[in-house]
């Protein structure tokens, strides 16, 4: 995996004529870190990735419904419970209809969990104990606070990283405008056909299909014309 530094200097001579390491006219740390950062976060919420499964088990709040989410996550995926069997996945409105005073109702397990914004997410019914729970979740690649520093790793395969430096280019050429803009479209495109592609990808390695031994991870292929 790349780092902001790694891709930043390839950004970096992309742009422009590097002298003695150093650019004249874009701020490796200013402009071209934030670039990337933000081509990254877009790749995120076009592809759902990266998708991270929690190496630790997770304590419960008991006597609330309300959990903080897990640092780093932007949106929980799943959530599994003991035996790392899956914790069923509701809605409010779901719990409104079934269970018209859900808030009150209390048990010794977790039985669904459900959305509730950036940062927080629910349980059903609170719990009386301590449980554990393994969760899956969309990170955010970089959650480390301004300015970057270069060394923060995007959590992305390399193939992709490409599309992160025409991104950041073509960001970068804003300020120039004229001709020098426009022709950067160009590796905007380039962007959006890497992030089909990282869609594509993740579709195949991470979708349900039913089988007559259940419903399991299966990979398909995906035939263009």
């Amino acid at each position: 995996m790349s780092t902001l530094n790694d891709l930043g200097l390839r950004t970096q001579d992309r742009l422009e004529e590097v002298r003695d390491g150093v650019g004249v006219f874009w701020s490796l740390q200013n402009e071209i870190f934030t670039a990337l950062v933000e081509a990254a976060n877009e790749a995120m919420l076009l592809t759902g990735e990266p998708q991270v499964r929690s190496t630790q088990a997770t304590t419960l709040l008991t006597n609330s419904n309300l959990q903080p989410m897990p640092p780093g996550a932007l949106a929980i995926l799943r959530v599994e419970g003991v035996n790392s069997l899956p914790i069923s996945k509701l809605f409010v409105c779901d719990l409104d209809r079934q269970y018209p005073a859900w808030e009150n109702d209390a048990g010794y397990r977790a039985k669904a969990w459900f959305p509730v914004g950036l940062t927080q997410w629910g349980i059903y019914p609170q719990i009386l104990v301590d449980q554990q729970v393994v969760i899956t979740y969309v990170e955010i690649p970089v959650s480390a606070p301004l300015p970057y520093t270069g060394a923060e790793i995007l959590p992305f395969q390399e193939e992709f990283c490409e599309g992160f430096i025409d991104y950041a280019a073509h960001i970068c050429r804003l300020k120039e405008t004229g001709s020098e803009f426009q022709e950067s479209m160009a590796e905007y495109d380039r962007f959006l056909t890497k992030m089909q592609d990282m869609s594509t990808f993740a579709k195949r390695k991470d979708r349900l299909r039913f089988t007559k031994y259940g419903p399991v991870v299966t990979f398909t292929n995906t035939t263009e014309v």
